[in-house]
């Protein structure tokens, strides 16, 4: 019998800030205990947490043992990594809308046909004039 799976592309900036435990990590983690979550990433992905990672421990705002350990976690979560070759015409048809790192994990949920899991208000903004791309919708972060 086959489980129905839901594919999710999930983004570097939902990655971040579920493995930090950051305000939206709650919201994201409802999302990929969902019923047949299975997540996907173009392999920008490592590259894009890699550097955000190595962003905050140069600034000194998260202690390096705590990004360490989000990275042990990020590192053992199944994602199924995507190449970036095949997404390279779709990424430059984007270029005058949002960046090209965001373009990859929008034409990989087309692609795909998955929803695509950000925190990233601002992509979150430019996907909804997209058509064929849908936002995976977060609950609100609590306002404490």
């Amino acid at each position: 019998m086959n489980q129905l799976t839901t594919p999710v592309v999930i983004d570097a900036s939902a990655l971040l800030d579920y493995v930090l435990g950051e305000r939206q990590a709650d919201a994201v983690e409802a999302v990929l205990r969902g019923p047949g979550v299975r997540l996907h990433a173009p392999e920008l992905v490592d590259e894009e947490l890699l550097s955000a990672v190595r962003r905050l421990e140069r600034g000194k705002q998260v202690p390096t043992d705590r990004l360490e350990q989000a990275l042990l976690d990020a590192g053992s979560m199944l994602i199924e990594l995507h190449p970036l070759r095949p997404h390279f015409d779709r990424v430059w048809s984007l270029r005058h809308r949002i960046t090209v790192a965001d373009s990859y994990y929008v034409s990989l949920a087309e692609a795909l046909g998955a929803g695509l899991l950000t925190t990233d208000a601002r992509l979150a903004t430019a996907v909804a004039a997209l058509p064929g791309v849908q936002v995976v919708e977060l609950a609100p972060a609590d306002l404490d």
